[in-house]
């Protein structure tokens, strides 16, 4: 599959101020101005530095926009089912003790059944797709063995005051999942911390060999890759690196 990035004006004006020090220092190069030239590549240097860091921090934000898109999902589908269950324990209540059932009665757990079986299967969905979240489904063992035996009951036509309880434990687990989980998120982002930055070194002498320029631009281009830059971009950098080897060696 095809691979997308998405580029931040903050990137587009980093990866500029880099372009145009490359620019100018190729110009100041061919003028035999070696010290402007100097100085302009170090505009390069940083610039490439800025967009790079510019760049890791765009996909950490994609990646934590996705990692939320999935932890709202989770939250919303659980307060979806304690609602359900809700209600199917409220309808179960009248049915409790009652000796010979009516037609009506009869029909009543055989829905309530049919309700309780469907979330029962809902649950059992949501912890397959989180299934390697053991912090979420972790907090939801259990509940299903407990839908069951509710399920059974209804069937059975044979409610009774232990159904209720299982039915009250029901819910208040998946209350105290929902709980748990705005409890971590919570934590999480107060934890939260931002990455390092990592910055190459300026030159020590600004005359120093274009040799030693280049070994240098390289590293920053080694980390650009890594970072997710464009092949274009990578190609338009290793251009440069090129014409300043072609122009030291005229001079």
């Amino acid at each position: 599959s095809q691979k997308t990035f998405f580029v931040t004006p903050e990137i587009g004006r980093a990866l500029g101020k880099s372009m145009a020090g490359m620019q100018r220092a190729i110009k100041n190069l061919e003028e035999r101005r070696t010290a402007a030239a100097a100085a302009q590549q170090n505009r390069a240097m940083g610039g490439l530095n800025e967009t790079i860091m510019q760049i890791q921090a765009a996909k950490q934000s994609l990646q934590g926009a996705s990692s939320a898109v999935g932890f709202e999902e989770y939250l919303k589908r659980l307060e979806q089912m304690a609602g359900q269950q809700q209600g199917i324990n409220q309808q179960t209540i009248p049915l409790v003790g009652k000796g010979q059932l009516t037609m009506q009665q009869q029909a009543a757990m055989a829905r309530l059944a049919a309700e309780q079986e469907a979330l029962r299967k809902s649950l059992e969905e949501l912890q397959k797709e989180f299934g390697n979240r053991s912090e979420i489904t972790g907090r939801l063992d259990g509940i299903a063995r407990e839908m069951e035996q509710v399920v059974r009951d209804l069937q059975r036509k044979r409610v009774n005051p232990r159904t209720l309880e299982r039915q009250k434990r029901i819910l208040s687990r998946l209350l105290d999942a929902q709980r748990s989980m705005h409890q971590r998120d919570y934590s999480k982002k107060r934890e939260s911390r931002p990455g390092k930055v990592y910055f190459v070194r300026s030159p020590r002498e600004i005359d120093q060999k274009v040799l030693q320029q280049r070994d240098r631009f390289l590293d920053d281009l080694i980390r650009a890759r890594k970072a997710g830059f464009y092949e274009d971009y990578l190609e338009l950098i290793r251009s440069y690196f090129d014409a300043l080897g072609q122009k030291e060696r005229k001079q």
